[in-house]
C-alpha cells in the first residue's frame, strides 16, 4: 500500500518545484519589498511559503488560483515576520538596550508598504511598477482579463494615493 502514497508524495513534490522554479524569483522580490529590502527576512518568507504549501498540498491543488494562493500566504508570513520584528523592538526599546530607537521610527518605509498591503490589486500594483510585469503577463498570471487587470491596478493605485495623499503634499 506504501507504493500510491510514494507516487502521490513524488507527485507533490513535483507540483511544488514547479511553482518554486517558476514563482520564487517573482515572491522574493516581492517579500524583499515588503520587508524593506531584508533579502534574508526576504529568503525566510518564501522558504516558509513553500513549506506551508507542501504541509497545505490539498488546499493548494484545490484552489482556483494556485498562484494567487502562494501569494496570499506569502502575504500572510511577511505580515508574521513584520509583527515580529515590532514585538521584538518593543521589547529591546523598553529594557533600554538601545534607547536612541524607537518602535515607531522602524521600517516606516515597511508600515506604509504593509498598511496598503490588503488585497490582491496591490500585489498587481507592485507587480507592475515595481516587478516590471505587463498587463498582459498579470493577466495570464493570475487568470483574469486583460480589461480587469487593468481596473485593479488603477483601483490599487487610487487607494494609494488616497491613503498617502498628506505623504505626497
Amino acid at each position: 500500500m506504501s507504493a500510491p502514497n510514494e507516487t502521490q508524495d513524488k507527485e507533490r513534490l513535483k507540483c511544488i518545484e514547479e511553482y518554486f522554479r517558476s514563482e520564487y524569483a517573482d515572491m522574493l522580490s516581492l517579500a524583499s519589498y515588503l520587508l524593506n529590502n531584508n533579502k534574508a527576512l526576504a529568503e525566510v518568507a518564501v522558504q516558509d511559503t513553500f513549506v506551508f504549501a507542501l504541509e497545505h498540498m490539498d488546499k493548494l491543488t484545490a484552489s482556483p488560483n494556485p498562484v494567487g494562493w502562494l501569494y496570499n500566504v506569502l502575504k500572510n508570513i511577511v505580515r508574521h515576520i513584520y509583527r515580529d520584528q515590532q514585538r521584538l523592538l518593543k521589547r529591546v526599546v523598553s529594557i533600554g538596550e538601545a534607547p536612541e530607537l524607537r518602535a515607531s521610527d522602524y521600517g516606516r518605509d515597511l508600515r506604509l508598504s504593509m498598511s496598503s498591503f490588503n488585497d490582491s490589486d496591490t500585489i498587481l500594483l507592485i507587480q507592475f511598477y515595481i516587478q516590471g510585469y505587463s498587463v498582459k503577463e498579470l493577466a495570464r498570471k493570475y487568470d483574469i482579463s486583460v480589461g480587469a487587470c487593468k481596473m485593479r491596478i488603477k483601483r490599487a493605485k487610487e487607494n494609494m494615493k488616497e491613503k498617502y495623499s498628506d505623504l505626497l503634499g
